[in-house]
């Protein structure tokens, strides 16, 4: 009788414990960035008579942004890591996915790809993402600074280079969707930076 007793506490007390956590653990919340919307092309395949063939040979992002938990700024030099709102993926992947499908878009072109991923073999342009800095400040603001350059085809010569610093309207600071949109926002607008330089360097080569 006294080990049953024993027994039926401790199942008891197993059963609480495994309900208190079930209720008591938040979920894990997991976002992507998301490429421009189609019908946003600034130059139109008719303009330029063959399809540019572009390819994104080098893309980096700071260590301390490639990691799962959503990164913000909690201070001037703190940052705070979300173990509950995570990335779906590693967020240098999905920048560089979602500016090769922009600049698609743009350019009006399916010959746009990430190295090393699928290379091709004779690129009309060879880019380079550099990105310093994308994340939410304590101001509920959202900055993006970026160094990128163009290269030829064979990559022996720098065609352009630029630093791209852009950031977003405000944002809430309550929740991550607004801040994941707003990261789409501007990832967007890098990639339209770049793809008005190519227009450029064509429109300079024709």
């Amino acid at each position: 009788m006294f080990y049953k007793h024993i027994y039926l506490n401790l199942a008891a007390g197993v059963v609480i414990a495994l309900l208190m956590n079930g209720c008591g653990s938040p979920k894990t919340n997991y976002y992507v960035l998301t490429p421009i919307e189609k019908g946003t092309a600034i130059l139109e395949r008719s303009e330029q008579g063959k399809a540019l063939a572009v390819e994104i040979s080098s893309f980096k992002l700071p260590a301390y942004l490639n990691r799962p938990q959503i990164v913000t700024h909690s201070g001037k030099n703190s940052l705070e890591l979300d173990q509950f709102n995570q990335w779906g993926g590693k967020l240098d992947q999905n920048i560089a996915r979602v500016m090769v499908k922009n600049l698609a878009l743009l350019l009006d072109t399916s010959e746009v790809s990430m190295a090393p991923h699928r290379r091709l073999l004779n690129p009309d342009f060879r880019i380079e993402v550099d990105i310093l800095k994308f994340e939410r400040e304590t101001n509920g603001i959202v900055y993006l600074s970026a160094k990128w350059r163009i290269l030829d085809g064979n990559a022996n010569h720098v065609l352009a280079s630029n630093i791209s610093e852009m950031n977003s309207q405000r944002v809430s600071l309550h929740g991550y969707n607004a801040t994941v949109e707003a990261m789409s926002y501007l990832a967007g607008k890098l990639s339209e930076g770049v793809a008005e330089e190519i227009i450029r360097l064509t429109q300079q080569d024709a």
